[in-house]
């Protein structure tokens, strides 16, 4: 696990500034996000998703509570609907 960063990737077949456009867009961000939690973007807003448990008193906590692991499911989510986006 390292230091605690969880990543995931996938190969997504589509035109790059395609997938740029739709990830630099917080509008879009409730459209391809696997995790459930971000329901809408604020006009003006900054919008930054990471996971980082570094900092975390009890890392034994955090994984007996199932993290990384969801943060990972949801992760993986977020890149499944973004390919469904972009493709269509």
């Amino acid at each position: 696990m390292g230091h605690g960063l969880v990543t995931q990737t996938r190969m997504i077949t589509a035109d790059p500034q395609t997938l740029f456009d739709i990830v630099a867009d917080p509008a879009m961000h409730p459209v391809i996000d696997g995790s459930g939690t971000v329901r809408a973007a604020r006009p003006g807003t900054l919008v930054t998703e990471q996971w980082d448990p570094t900092r975390a008193t009890s890392q034994l906590a955090l994984r007996l509570s199932g993290f990384p692991a969801r943060n990972r499911r949801a992760m993986r989510r977020t890149l499944e609907r973004l390919e469904e986006v972009v493709t269509g």
